[in-house]
């Protein structure tokens, strides 16, 4: 549990927070300015607060009635900035075995081969980090922080710098790592598809305060909370494994392929996106927003519309004449859905209908 009570004032500029965190890995939302570097660097004593207590399970990093301020190097909490911060005069093997000598102990220690091995790092070891490309420096970054044994990982945007495809590629080691390494983590991000990726337990700031916290889905329907952080608007990022390319009708058949690989529906859940250019059982993440989704009370023939899912209407909330709509089609789907459309069609918690989208409102994510 990472426990925040803290106050931190700097010039015209309040943080302000009181929160216990308990999820393994929590996503850290919100436009630019509102915090979210500052709160990273208070965990990790870069900073210090005005007052207040931060903790993680029973070691006590900061505590202003105490007088406890544990230096960086003592708090056990690795982070991972969005630049690079290795050692240029290092190897990748020689960055990996400083922070593995100096890191903390434990039984439960990767050591630099684990890492070696999970994050693919083999053919880059002997290299010094001006010859390595952004994403492997930041596999090689996350692999120090690792071997050092960190009580928690605070990830600073650290695929901010990197283009659509880098960040295609160094996802998967992220989601590895995450998996594998049973490390709490707080990720920070303005890129809300990039966090969904990771996980759906969001703490929203705003202006230095928490806006709210919870599952996306949870946020998602408290109508303008979330929508306030998210100038782009919602979002379903859907993780999916390729079932079979269909080039006569220009669709990539999809299945719904959940993280732990079990179907929350005694039915495959399926859906037909345009052709992609992925090879048949490969795994991504694809984005379909709530108002490409159109809502049926019943199935509809001779309509172009690619894609029938039915499923069971959850909850609602409405906001400005919008109401979301949560839709168990075997996942949780946001749909937008009109107000006037809403009342024409009757619809309510617990009715039965069909979530209708064309191929094209599916887009693949890096």
């Amino acid at each position: 549990m990472l426990e925040l009570d803290l106050l931190f004032r700097r010039g015209h500029f309040s943080l302000e927070l009181s929160e216990r965190l308990e999820e393994r890995v929590i996503g850290l939302f919100g436009r630019s300015g509102v915090g979210k570097t500052t709160l990273l660097h208070l965990i990790g004593g870069l900073l210090k607060p005005s007052e207040g207590r931060i903790a993680i399970d029973q070691t006590v990093l900061y505590d202003s009635r105490a007088a406890i301020n544990l230096a960086p190097h003592r708090r056990g909490v690795g982070i991972v900035f969005q630049e690079d911060r290795l050692f240029p005069h290092l190897s990748v093997e020689g960055n990996l075995r400083f922070a593995r000598r100096f890191g903390r102990t434990s039984k439960h220690s990767f050591s630099v081969s684990d890492m070696v091995e999970l994050l693919e790092l083999g053919p880059l070891l002997r290299r010094r980090p001006k010859y390595l490309s952004g994403g492997e420096r930041q596999r090689v970054m996350l692999a120090r922080t690792l071997v050092s044994h960190p009580r928690l990982i605070l990830m600073d945007e650290p695929l901010a710098a990197l283009d659509q495809r880098l960040k295609g590629q160094i996802l998967p080691f992220f989601r590895r790592v995450i998996k594998e390494a049973q490390v709490p983590v707080v990720y920070i991000s303005h890129d809300l598809s990039e966090l969904l990726r990771l996980t759906s337990s969001l703490l929203i700031l705003d202006n230095g305060r928490a806006l709210g916290r919870g599952s996306y889905t949870d946020l998602a329907l408290e109508g303008p909370l979330l929508e306030s952080a998210v100038p782009t608007g919602l979002l379903n990022v859907v993780p999916v494994e390729v079932v079979a390319h269909e080039p006569g009708l220009g669709c990539t058949r999809l299945q719904w392929a959940p993280e732990d690989g079990r179907l929350r529906s005694p039915d495959q859940v399926e859906l037909r996106g345009p052709l992609i250019d992925y090879n048949v059982r490969q795994r991504l993440s694809v984005a379909i927003r709530p108002e490409d989704v159109a809502i049926a009370t019943q199935s509809i023939s001779g309509i172009s519309f690619q894609n029938q899912l039915r499923g069971r209407i959850r909850r609602f909330s409405e906001s400005g004449g919008t109401f979301i709509v949560e839709v168990d089609v075997g996942f949780p789907m946001l749909v937008e859905v009109s107000s006037g459309s809403f009342e024409r069609l009757g619809l309510a918690a617990g009715q039965s209908v069909y979530c209708l989208l064309k191929a094209n409102a599916i887009s693949t994510l890096p």
